[in-house]
C-alpha cells in the first residue's frame, strides 16, 4: 500500500474512533430521559393516570392518559434544553370520550376535549429531579384550572 492511502485508512480510523466518543458522551445526559416513566395530569379536582415514553430513535415521545370518562394519546418530538430540562413539542392529540356528551357521567370528573388539546398544543416543559426519577411539567392551565404532568421512572431507563 502506498503512504497516502494508509495516511487516508489512519484519518477515518481516527476520525471514525473520535465520533463514537464523542457520541457516547451525549448519550449519558439522554439515558436519564430516554425510556417508559409512569405518571399523571392531576389537578385538585382531576387525576388522569398514564405513561410517557421517551424514544431515543428520532427523538420521538408519547403520552398516553386516561381519566374517567376519557383518554388522551400525544406524540410528538422533543429536545433537551439544559441538563435537567426536557421540552416535548406536541405533533398529534388524540382524544376519546367514550362516545361524548350524550353519555358523560356528570358526576365524574371531566375535563372540556377542546381544553386539553389547547393546553398539549403548546411546548410541554418537564424538569428532571436531582435523583433522575421523576420528571414534573411547569403547570398547565386547563379551562382556569392549574394542573400538573409528573411522571416516574418505570423501567428501560438507565441512570
Amino acid at each position: 500500500m502506498s503512504r497516502i492511502t494508509i495516511a487516508v485508512l489512519l484519518g477515518l480510523l481516527v476520525f471514525g474512533l473520535w465520533s463514537v466518543a464523542a457520541r457516547r458522551g451525549s448519550n449519558k445526559e439522554l439515558a436519564a430521559y430516554l425510556g417508559m416513566w409512569s405518571g399523571q395530569l392531576s389537578s385538585d379536582k382531576i387525576a388522569m393516570k398514564g405513561y410517557l415514553r421517551i424514544k431515543g430513535t428520532h427523538k420521538q415521545f408519547e403520552i398516553h392518559l386516561e381519566g374517567a370518562q376519557q383518554t388522551i394519546d400525544i406524540v410528538g418530538s422533543w429536545s433537551l434544553k439544559d441538563d435537567h430540562t426536557l421540552v416535548l413539542q406536541t405533533g398529534d392529540v388524540t382524544i376519546d370520550d367514550f362516545g361524548g356528551a350524550a353519555k358523560r357521567d356528570p358526576n365524574k370528573p371531566y375535563i372540556d376535549n377542546q381544553q386539553l388539546r389547547n393546553a398539549f398544543s403548546k411546548p410541554l416543559v418537564m424538569n428532571l429531579s436531582a435523583s433522575k426519577e421523576r420528571l414534573t411539567s411547569l403547570p398547565l392551565l386547563i379551562n382556569s384550572v392549574r394542573h400538573m404532568c409528573e411522571f416516574e421512572r418505570t423501567f428501560g431507563n438507565v441512570r
